[in-house]
């Protein structure tokens, strides 16, 4: 649960995470608020500084430029390997996912309720690539972007408009086995987020 209100933005970056207040946010015991807190260190959700306890996890554009990056890298390649490699039934799930996905129109109210069909259309796409590795960094790094995919929102609440038609293309280039059109897309498509959040967060005073 703490994890998910870190992913969906209930708990902001940079939030002071007080144990006892955790605990009675989710009725747990204090070892085990503990422990859920060390867990998410290591997924970099969370920080602890000596003395000062836990936060959430600061949000930048330093950061969001180099998770991006990263995923680029990452699922550019996992994504010429899965079209290298995809067979019918790889064809089959991705236009199931893409199926599931287009029935939600994503906005901040239903966010979570899009970050379901939306993370398994990701997985999907890249799921023939036959690298363990490969697919373990993607879902991870996914799992990261999920805050700032919120706070993209924030700034840019009718993008899902746009999203559909963004999910089809890629789609489409799986399905017509073009894995330089499709990682070009993919790539643009990851970098959506961060161009939205520079030019909002340049605005502030």
């Amino acid at each position: 649960m703490l994890r998910h209100d870190i992913l969906c933005g209930a708990l902001k970056p940079d939030h002071k995470l007080r144990v006892a207040h955790l605990s009675s946010r989710y009725h747990a015991a204090g070892t085990t608020v503990r422990e859920a807190l060390s867990r998410l260190v290591s997924q970099g959700l969370v920080t602890r500084e000596e003395n000062k306890g836990f936060r959430v996890a600061p949000a930048s554009l330093d950061d969001l430029s180099e998770l991006t990056s990263t995923r680029k890298i990452i699922e550019r390649e996992a994504f010429r390997l899965s079209v290298q490699a995809g067979d019918s039934a790889w064809e089959a799930e991705i236009v199931g996912k893409f199926h599931l996905l287009s029935l939600v129109v994503p906005d901040r109210d239903n966010f979570l309720e899009w970050e379901v069909p939306h993370r398994a259309f990701h997985h999907a796409l890249l799921s023939a690539c036959g690298n363990s590795m490969l697919l373990n960094l993607a879902d991870r790094l996914y799992d990261l972007g999920q805050r700032y995919r919120a706070i993209m929102l924030d700034f840019d609440p009718k993008r899902g408009r746009d999203l559909i038609a963004d999910h089809r293309a890629l789609m489409e280039a799986a399905l017509a086995r073009s894995p330089d059109k499709g990682a070009d897309l993919l790539c643009a498509h990851l970098d959506f987020t961060f161009q939205v959040i520079k030019a909002a967060w340049g605005r502030k005073p």
